[in-house]
């Protein structure tokens, strides 16, 4: 598979593959590692643009779904073999990736991203529970003979 980055580097085309590209991270090169920064948050920016509004939460999941790419690869859990891209399994056999890394890259984001909305979810329900707690009703409410928490849970 192939990554390619177009317009990057000042009007240089760059194409590299993947076992380009973790040979050149695990070798520490520089000028690879700047290319797949860059290679990558161009490739997230256009799959999370219609997502996030917030550029903070959108920079949040890139890092963090970067950072947990590039210590797969530097751990080696990403490695080259027999000549192709592959990946440490819980047993701990290697086995051929069956996607990019770009695209990997993009599964670690949809985690971050769900993890994200889920502490949002909880936070706002919270909220909403708490003021509910403390709102008053109306006692006509209550005429009813239900229990508070089931109402609770209704709202």
């Amino acid at each position: 598979m192939t990554i390619q980055a177009k317009g990057l580097f000042a009007g240089r085309q760059q194409c590299y593959s993947d076992q380009e590209v973790v040979e050149g991270l695990q070798s520490r090169r520089h000028d690879m590692e700047e290319w797949f920064f860059k290679t990558a948050r161009r490739y997230f920016d256009n799959c999370f643009n219609q997502v996030f509004f917030d550029k903070d939460r959108k920079q949040e999941i890139f890092q963090s779904a970067f950072l947990k790419l590039w210590m797969e690869i530097d751990n080696k859990r990403i490695r080259n073999r027999d000549g192709k891209v592959c990946r440490q399994h819980s047993c701990g056999e290697y086995r051929p990736m069956t996607c990019s890394l770009t695209t990997f890259l993009m599964a670690f984001a949809r985690t971050e991203y769900r993890e994200l909305t889920r502490s949002v979810k909880e936070y706002y329900y919270g909220d909403l529970f708490e003021d509910a707690g403390h709102a008053e009703m109306p006692s006509t409410v209550f005429d009813r003979e239900e229990n508070v928490e089931e109402l609770r849970n209704r709202i």
